[in-house]
């Protein structure tokens, strides 16, 4: 079993391959996923080297002097680290993508401090990281699958930060994820569909990125969703999903997307089955501006922002 940040594994392939001349056989292999595994060829060798948790399909060519040669794949799962030292090789995986040398602050990372002593992490009783809290830290670059293993992570807070490339599907594995905050970064793709796994989510931050696509029908699975930004992706297009009528939602921002609501504004709010519902959003070639506001009786203070 290969672990996630774990010990390389070597693994001899003499009897996946058989030559009628008995010739001396060249191997060389390539991963479908080398962030998840990577793997290299030493004679009749394979080195596979856990990234990742995920899945990868490694394809190994075997060559004789004659120039004939024949190819086998293997597929690999890579598991999850547990327990605190998994939580431990997550973050340090973090760290290594996103130029953690040069963040604002990396009090404590990647040393031998407990967790909750590093810079922007929380932990329980037990040393397993429940919330990490990185905004506007310096963060760069991608946001590594490895951070889908955080399984007991409830807050994971990294607006303002120039992160780049897709997001994750691993995060769709944060099964107690409560907020989710990647706004104001460089992320760009579609929203992935397993973000609609996140049974207890209640705050999804995905503003001022450069997404696209449509939004998928799998939100309208975030049945505890209070508050949803995607204000500033022009990428994002298509009709909101039916599904997106959710109890207890009480903000959806559109603005700036081409996202577009599948009937007249007023009636979609009035369809919602929330007790209190701010929406905004921009009208496709159209400098017209709507918002419309049902604030429950606590106000429009009482509502979180990204930005505080």
């Amino acid at each position: 079993m290969l672990t996630a940040r774990g010990l390389a594994l070597g693994m001899s392939v003499v009897a996946y391959f058989r030559d009628p001349d008995n010739d001396r056989l060249i191997y060389t292999v390539k991963s479908s996923q080398p962030d998840t595994v990577a793997v290299s060829a030493s004679g009749s060798t394979l080195w596979l080297v856990p990234e990742a948790a995920g899945k990868a399909t490694l394809t190994i060519r075997a060559r004789d002097p004659g120039g004939l040669s024949a190819t086998q794949s293997l597929d690999v799962t890579v598991a999850a680290p547990s327990g605190p030292q998994g939580d431990y090789a997550v973050l340090a995986a973090l760290y290594d993508a996103t130029g953690g040398p040069n963040w604002t602050n990396n009090t404590n990372w990647k040393t031998t401090a407990p967790l909750g002593e590093w810079h922007g992490v929380t932990t329980d009783s037990s040393g397993r990281v429940t919330k990490l809290n990185l905004r506007e830290n310096g963060l760069t670059g991608p946001i590594p699958q490895a951070l889908g293993g955080l399984s007991k992570l409830t807050t994971l807070r990294l607006e303002d930060n120039g992160l780049t490339g897709m997001i994750p599907e691993a995060l769709g594995n944060l099964f107690s994820l409560e907020r989710l905050g990647l706004g104001q970064n460089g992320l760009t793709g579609p929203i992935p569909e397993t973000l609609g796994n996140l049974a207890k989510l209640e705050w999804l931050y995905l503003d001022e990125n450069a997404l696209s696509g449509s939004i998928p029908d799998a939100l309208g699975n975030l049945l505890s969703l209070e508050w949803l930004d995607l204000e500033g992706n022009w990428g994002l297009s298509g009709p909101l999903p039916d599904d997106l009528h959710l109890p207890r939602l009480r903000f959806l921002d559109i603005w700036l997307t081409q996202a577009r609501v599948p009937v007249a504004l007023d009636d979609w709010v009035r369809q919602s089955d929330s007790q209190g519902l701010v929406a905004r959003r921009k009208r496709l070639r159209s400098t017209w501006r709507s918002s419309i506001r049902r604030v429950p009786a606590r106000g429009p203070a009482a509502l979180p922002r990204s930005r505080r």
